[in-house]
């Protein structure tokens, strides 16, 4: 672990370096992770003898203040960073801008909950969401679900982006992430989607 105040880092990376590990996980905002990642930087060309480990890092450090501090890391330890974020970008044939997917499936979640509650009760309302994102006929979009229940089916609301399941507590119980890397110009790229079932 490292504190923000420290004026360098290179002494916990060292201590990292020397345990040989073959994973090393960064977790911080986008100053301070990118902090680490120098200071690992720095080290592994005292250490070109062998394999950097493998760098996962979170999503803050997906968009650091500048691309020039990826670029600055040893290409041998950039290649090896990997992050996890949450998917918050509309991909092909989906609502453009952050997050737009989840407010789309958000309204056409509460809309066909009311529509299968036949009420606009909010109790009634949430108590359908879990039925209309789960264990029935597949369906992407309000006019096709609205179709299917009306014929009297359960339906299983999909969205643009997939992989919508809400449980009974109200959370979601699946969830995807982007896994993502850094070009040779510092500019982070989406490698796959990652799902995850709860």
């Amino acid at each position: 672990s490292f504190l923000g105040d420290d004026e360098s880092l290179v002494d916990e990376s060292a201590t990292i370096n020397d345990r040989l590990s073959g994973v090393i996980v960064v977790i911080g905002d986008a100053d301070q992770g990118m902090r680490m990642l120098s200071a690992i930087g720095e080290i592994s060309e005292d250490t070109a003898d062998r394999e950097p480990p493998d760098i996962i890092v979170n999503d803050s450090l997906r968009r650091p203040r500048s691309t020039q501090l990826v670029q600055s890391l040893p290409q041998r330890v950039r290649d090896r960073v990997r992050g996890v974020s949450m998917t918050a970008g509309g991909g092909e044939d989906q609502p453009d801008g952050p997050f737009a997917t989840n407010a789309y499936d958000c309204v056409n979640l509460i809309a066909l909950a009311a529509a299968q509650a036949g009420s606009d009760d909010p109790e009634r309302i949430a108590a359908e969401i879990p039925s209309v994102s789960d264990r029935g006929s597949t369906c992407v979009d309000f006019a096709g679900c609205a179709a299917v229940l009306a014929s009297g089916r359960l339906i299983n609301y999909e969205g643009p982006a997939g992989n919508l399941e809400i449980g009974i507590d109200g959370d979601r119980s699946v969830a995807t992430f982007d896994v993502f890397s850094f070009d040779d110009g510092g500019i982070d790229r989406t490698d796959r989607p990652l799902v995850v079932a709860g």
